[in-house]
């Protein structure tokens, strides 16, 4: 069983208990306290041994279980900034949106700087305004004062390469980290002004395991095209549209402390492998997670690597509640482990 909770108390070291359906034994189902979870192995030096745990309040036994430990891994986040000339444009009081992305921007990186990897980029580049875009910052550890420093003081692109812009993000070594989750985040205010085609690009980044999400700032972005880009980065949030929607300072440093939490709440790497990827169960607040092997709304468990992830609306949900707690066990659903029961409605997509 996996017990954690999502951002900020992410960082801990979490406790799992894979459950085997075929011995005997208790667990506490109770929520994690401390770094232990409350929860020790009753043989910390073998993966293998069986643990019996009382739970004096739930006076039912367990079909039995497995401890295994699950622990936090920094994600890499690529930042890409529209820096087109319409950013100039004051929105709702007084600012610019430039000055304000970028200040919401310095928020983010700073509040996440030692949890998340970042980098930056913005687009269009130097040179011809349909250029893809700059590389400012690449994606590495403690990495916001540089991101700060050199965040431009104002914007000036004739057009918005939104396709271009996502392709070079997709071109960056950083991205390809197979130990750890990556993201591209796409904030823009328009639409793609040079022809491209922005989602089958997103669905190309996706198929290489790098996540995009997208926000659209202001009134002039297209929310069925935003929407489209969400759903094939993974990242599509619940109602209409499905992208991230900000227009204003308090809007947009929202949804991107909101994305930040997704960031690092919704992938998680086990330390150890399960016998069988194919009998994982998962569980949020009690409730039952669907797996989707279509990556858009619900989870996926990936053997190359040892990592549950969430994508769609069920990660923006856990993301949304810090209070959230996610079980995970495998062999078999477990009443020990599962403190309500049906199933767990994230969102809807449009």
């Amino acid at each position: 069983m996996i017990l954690l909770r999502s951002p900020p108390t992410l960082a801990v070291l979490f406790s799992v208990a894979f459950a085997a359906c075929h011995c005997g034994g208790s667990f506490s189902s109770g929520t994690n306290t401390g770094s232990d979870a409350g929860v020790q192995p009753a043989d910390s030096g073998s993966a293998d041994a069986s643990t019996s745990l009382g739970d004096p309040d739930a006076g039912i036994q367990s079909c039995g279980g497995q401890l295994f430990e699950a622990t936090a891994v920094q994600p890499n986040v690529l930042i890409d900034i529209d820096w087109s000339a319409s950013m100039e444009e004051e929105v709702a009081g007084g600012r610019n949106k430039w000055d304000i992305a970028t200040d919401a921007v310095r928020v983010l990186t700073t509040k996440f700087d030692s949890r998340i990897r970042f980098g930056c980029m913005w687009f269009p580049g130097e040179g011809d305004n349909c250029s893809r875009g700059w590389l400012a910052v690449h994606v590495g550890d403690n990495t916001a004062a540089q991101i700060h420093k050199s965040l431009m003081p104002f914007a000036w692109g004739a057009n918005t390469p939104l396709a271009g812009s996502l392709a070079m993000a997709s071109e960056q070594p950083e991205l390809a980290d197979t130990t750890r989750a990556n993201y591209v985040l796409l904030i823009t205010d328009g639409q793609d002004t040079c022809d491209g085609q922005p989602v089958p690009v997103v669905q190309s980044l996706f198929d290489k395991n790098i996540k995009t999400f997208v926000v659209g700032f202001g009134s002039g972005v297209d929310p069925t095209s935003l929407s489209q880009m969400a759903i094939s980065g993974g990242t599509a949030v619940p109602g209409n549209p499905n992208c991230y929607r900000a227009d204003d300072q308090s809007s947009l440093e929202a949804a991107l402390d909101l994305i930040g939490q997704s960031a690092l709440g919704c992938d998680f790497k086990l330390t150890s492998t399960p016998p069988d990827g194919e009998k994982i169960y998962v569980y949020i607040d009690g409730m039952l997670v669907p797996r989707d092997p279509a990556k858009v709304n619900g989870w996926q468990y990936a053997p190359s690597n040892d990592r549950v992830t969430f994508y769609g609306p069920v990660c923006h949900a856990v993301a949304k509640n810090p209070a959230a707690k996610v079980t995970v066990v495998y062999g078999c659903p477990d009443d020990v482990f599962i403190e309500n029961s049906g199933t767990f409605d994230g969102g809807m997509l449009n």
